[in-house]
C-alpha cells in the first residue's frame, strides 16, 4: 500500500514538472494585438477591471463639455523641453467607447503632422505619422508605436528638420502601459 503512493506522488510531480516545461516553452510573451478590426467599443467587464485596478495608476480629468473621461498615466515625463510624446485615453462613457491619443508637449511643432521613426535591431528607419489626429487614426498610429515597443525599438521623433531621440529607458515603461492598458480596455489583448 505504502510503495503504491509513493509511485502515485512520483508520477504525479512527473507529469507536473513536465506540464511546467511545456507551459514555459510555449507560452507567449506578449500576447498579438488584433489591429485589423478597429474598434472602439468597451464592454463591461473590461470597464470594471480598469476602473477599478488600473485607473490607480493614472490621473483622472472630468471632461463636462465632451462628456469624457480622460486617464492620463501618472509617471509620465511632463518635461516641456525636449520634444517627447505621451498617450492618454479618452472614456465616452455614454457610448462606452474608449480612444487613445497621443499628446506631444510643447515642444513639439505639430503643425504640418506628428512624424515618428523607429528601427527594430539596427534595421532601417520605418516611419509612422499621424497627419489627422482623429481617433482612428490615434489608434493606428498607437498601435504601430506599440508593437514596435513590443519589440524593443529605438524611436526618433521628426520636429523642425531635427530628429530627436524619444521613448527612452525612463519614458517607455510609462507609454507602454498607457498603450497596454487601452488595448487591453477595447478588446485588442486577451
Amino acid at each position: 500500500m505504502l510503495r503504491n503512493k509513493n509511485k502515485l506522488q512520483i508520477l504525479f510531480v512527473g507529469w507536473f514538472l513536465t506540464m511546467l516545461i511545456l507551459l514555459i516553452i510555449f507560452f507567449p510573451e506578449d500576447r498579438p494585438i488584433r489591429l485589423n478590426d478597429v474598434s472602439f467599443h468597451v464592454t463591461e467587464p473590461e470597464e470594471l477591471f480598469f476602473k477599478n485596478v488600473r485607473s490607480y495608476y493614472y490621473e483622472f480629468e472630468k471632461r463636462e463639455d465632451a462628456n469624457f473621461h480622460l486617464y492620463r498615466i501618472k509617471s509620465r515625463n511632463k518635461d516641456a523641453t525636449q520634444p517627447n510624446i505621451t498617450f492618454f485615453i479618452a472614456n465616452n462613457w455614454l457610448k462606452d467607447e474608449a480612444y487613445i491619443i497621443a499628446e506631444p508637449n510643447s515642444a513639439v511643432d505639430t503643425a504640418k503632422s506628428l512624424k515618428v521613426r523607429y528601427s527594430v535591431s539596427g534595421s532601417d528607419w520605418d516611419t509612422v505619422s499621424l497627419n489627422t489626429p482623429n481617433s482612428y487614426n490615434n489608434y493606428l498610429f498607437a498601435g504601430k508605436i506599440y508593437l514596435a515597443m513590443t519589440e524593443d525599438a529605438r524611436f526618433e521623433i521628426l520636429n523642425n528638420g531635427e530628429t530627436s531621440e524619444i521613448f527612452g529607458p525612463d519614458d517607455r515603461p510609462s507609454v507602454k502601459k498607457t498603450l497596454k492598458d487601452y488595448f487591453k480596455l477595447v478588446g485588442k489583448m486577451p
